[in-house]
């Protein structure tokens, strides 16, 4: 009980970082392009067992792929170097042998892939892919199925 809410005092900082990487990550892309990052979007899925990200333009052309479980497993050892010694044994404790990649993997392959962009206000909103439909999200919505 007490680990789950160290970690759900940690959630607004992951955000915070995973937003900050989507950010560089885009700017990035787009500066290499010629382009408007405020116009690309970033793709999360799953293909065979892994996390994969996409960056594409507008007009669903693929500009950038990537390891995506890499990144954020960046993020969590990121985070859980912010945590008290004890908190971080815990954690990893209760992780095990699991790796957050495979966790992010497994995550977008049961709940869809996730799709990123910047609103008309310039803030990054999330998409879950259902089929055919999006359905927009909160990230925290992404973050509740990764299960540690």
């Amino acid at each position: 009980m007490l680990l789950e809410l160290l970690l759900e005092q940690q959630k607004p900082q992951l955000k915070k970082d995973l937003e900050k990487v989507i950010e560089q990550l885009l700017t990035s892309i787009a500066d290499s392009k010629q382009l408007n990052p405020f116009e690309l979007v970033l793709k999360l899925s799953a293909k065979k067992g892994q996390a994969i990200g996409q960056i594409f333009t507008p007009q669903k052309k693929l500009l950038y792929d990537f390891d995506a479980g890499e990144e954020i497993s960046g993020l969590f050892e990121h985070q859980l170097g912010r945590l008290p010694e004890i908190a971080k044994k815990a954690v990893l404790a209760k992780v095990g042998h699991q790796t957050i990649s495979a966790q992010v993997a497994q995550s977008l392959e049961h709940g869809g892939a996730i799709l990123v962009r910047y609103d008309k206000n310039y803030q990054l909103e999330y998409f879950q892919q259902l089929e055919k439909k999006l359905k927009r999200i909160d990230i925290d919505h992404f973050f509740a199925n990764i299960k540690i």
